[in-house]
């Protein structure tokens, strides 16, 4: 079973389950991930984050770390960059991959990235690149 939580709800554990961490200020693309995360996996769990703070607060309550933390880059308080700088401070996160999904023009190749896709206009091709990150990083 998948469970997705958003904001600052409380925290369903779940041993053996992929834990994907999604941060990112717009609401749109926050539920198209949802959606097709639903879809796409039969176990898991999806915590769905809007800022840099956020993330970093529930890192440090997980038991586990995650499978993998999809950031944007542009977001209020601390953006995707000082976030995955805060993250890879702490070795315990070193195995956790971290994917840059934005719009941004600096969304190029970052090397302590495990990936970056640019968020295309397109909420078609949008679903295409969430449907990749999944299949590349979750679905076994």
């Amino acid at each position: 079973m998948s469970y997705a939580i958003s904001g600052r709800q409380n925290l369903f554990f779940m041993k053996s389950a992929k834990t994907i961490l999604l941060v990112d200020d717009n609401e749109d693309d926050c539920h198209i991930f949802q959606q097709i995360f639903f879809d796409k996996c039969k176990e898991g769990m999806l915590i769905i984050l809007h800022n840099g703070v956020e993330a970093l607060s529930v890192l440090s309550t997980l038991d586990e770390v995650p499978a993998l933390l999809v950031t944007d880059l542009n977001m209020p308080m601390i953006d995707g960059t000082e976030l995955r700088e805060a993250i890879r401070l702490n070795s315990k996160y070193n195995s956790m991959n971290i994917v840059i999904l934005s719009t941004s023009p600096s969304c190029g190749q970052d090397s302590e990235m495990s990936d970056t896709y640019a968020k295309p206009c397109s909420m078609e091709l949008y679903k295409e690149v969430v449907k990749g990150i999944l299949d590349r990083f979750i679905i076994e």
